[in-house]
């Protein structure tokens, strides 16, 4: 679903040297951590050129995958785990009742946790926007990681000892394709710096604060992936809770103790990765719920002000962080499949994309959606949502809107096109699909000519929301999520029930 199965050539040199990374290099240890287990994140931007030299290298690949074992992402999640022992059961501590969430959770906590004691965990600077013009209860706190850690002073003796302990395995590793390079070597001894002070400083949060659970959107990059480390040593639930779509390289190899799954289809794509079942809870997705407000803008006065006919069919297209030439390509697409039709097409900008669309925009038929107008309030007011594969398309059926899935070809990016995720509306049957251009021009000119074929657009949307999305009559995401981290606040004090598979 978001992502295939079976490892490509990529994930299998990724994976494949991850795996040698960490045995390695797994007796660098501090505070009982494996220092590898932390640096998975910058370890996969370090060996990106390395793992795009040797796409076409058959033999290295075959090689990595007899050597691990290594044939689905199931395996690379079981070889990668490497969960820690549990030293020190503080989950047993009924006086520890503390909500550690990231900082996008801000509007979930005020919300549903106001008299709770919440720790708000900034990782860097960018994130303060989430908290600056919240008024915060006098039980709550913010982390400043990036501060923290830039005033920790580690131990110089352990960190001087880890160095030299690294230069000792460096030695036996100079023939290694990653370990052998100069680089790596330059790499390795900054990234331990980095990592024996963030665990440290870490460990000391964990032993001197009063946490019980952990809420993270994010598990890969730091301080999470230190924090779930260290959630695993004492004990305590790490829960992953995605607020935007995840594929493999945001989740493996994870150790959360519990997954929360936007719906079916996630929770089967968690399952197939061999998470098991009894740690994936169905929940919904906050974002969508905290995101979307009332309208603020009717489509007469939108087309008024981005003045265009307002009986035309509306069609959003949302653009993604991908080459500008491929953007360039799909509004190609589209000024071509809407000429004669009486059709509008809105181009919402995601933030980091830079194409210039001002060559398609001077007939007044594709229009280029300003800032001013939000996401909620352009989707409320079309008719069909139109994307690659932004999360847009599920916000847009959210609103009873129909999906029209392009699907250009998408050059191999390390980190952006490395797998089949940028398909996965198509595997579930969100919408039309369009792969060619004149495809999408035949979608346009049936769906403003066929009124039964618009409601069986919307319907395939309504279906494909109805396995994306968990949904309750009865309850919210903000509710069902609020009911399970207040029963792992308040009914496992003490009492040693948190367990989970180790």
């Amino acid at each position: 679903m978001y992502g295939e199965d079976t490892l490509n050539a990529h994930n299998l040199l990724r994976y494949g040297w991850t795996k040698e990374f960490v045995e390695a290099f797994s007796s660098l240890r501090y505070s009982g951590l494996e220092l590898p287990l932390t640096l998975l994140r910058n370890y996969h931007l370090h060996i990106a050129s390395l793992v795009d030299q040797n796409l076409t290298n058959q033999p290295l690949i075959s090689q990595l995958q007899d050597t691990h074992g290594l044939y689905s992402v199931r395996d690379a999640q079981k070889a990668l785990e490497r969960r820690p022992s549990v030293v020190q059961d503080l989950s047993q501590d009924s006086g520890r009742n503390m909500l550690a969430v990231q900082s996008r959770f801000v509007r979930f906590v005020l919300d549903r946790f106001p008299d709770a004691k919440v720790s708000i965990i900034l990782r860097n600077p960018q994130e303060e926007i989430f908290v600056r013009d919240q008024k915060m209860p006098p039980s709550y706190r913010v982390f400043d990681y990036a501060k923290a850690l830039k005033e920790a002073r580690p131990n110089q003796q352990a960190v001087s000892a880890v160095l030299t302990e690294a230069n000792l395995l460096i030695r036996k590793y100079t023939k290694h394709l990653v370990f052998g390079r100069p680089e790596f070597r330059t790499w390795l001894r900054k990234a331990l710096l980095f990592s024996v002070k963030a665990v440290g400083m870490m460990n000391r949060v964990f032993l001197e604060e009063p946490i019980r659970v952990i809420l993270s959107e994010a598990e890969l990059v730091n301080p999470d992936i230190t924090m779930s480390l260290l959630a695993a040593r004492y004990n305590l639930p790490f829960v992953n809770a995605p607020l935007v779509l995840n594929t493999d390289r945001n989740l493996i190899p994870t150790r959360a103790a519990y997954h929360c799954a936007w719906g079916e289809n996630y929770r089967t794509w968690l399952e197939r990765r061999g998470i098991p079942a009894s740690r994936i809870i169905c929940t919904g997705n906050l974002r969508f719920e905290y995101d979307r407000h009332p309208k603020n803008l009717d489509r007469k006065t939108m087309a008024s002000q981005l003045d265009f006919p307002e009986d035309n069919y509306i069609v959003a297209y949302t653009t993604q962080k991908l080459p500008e030439e491929v953007n360039r390509a799909v509004v190609e697409w589209i000024k071509h499949a809407i000429s004669g039709q009486p059709v509008t097409v809105l181009i919402k900008r995601h933030p980091s994309d830079k194409t210039d669309y001002h060559p398609f925009t001077g007939t007044g038929r594709i229009i280029e959606v300003p800032e001013s107008i939000k996401l909620y309030d352009l989707l409320a007011n079309i008719d069909f949502i139109m994307t690659i594969s932004s999360n847009t398309a599920i916000e847009a059926a959210l609103l009873g809107k129909g999906i029209i899935v392009v699907q250009p070809e998408l050059p191999y990016q390390y980190d952006r096109h490395d797998n089949e995720y940028h398909s996965h509306l198509v595997k579930a049957k969100a919408g039309l699909v369009a792969s060619s251009p004149e495809r999408l021009q035949n979608c346009i000119a049936e769906l403003c000519s066929s009124e039964r074929l618009r409601r069986h657009v919307h319907k395939m949307a309504q279906e494909f929301l109805s396995k994306t999305i968990h949904k309750s009559t009865l309850s919210t995401p903000s509710q069902d999520m609020y009911r399970f981290i207040k029963t792992l606040l308040e009914e496992d004090a003490g009492t040693g029930v948190f367990t989970h598979d180790r």
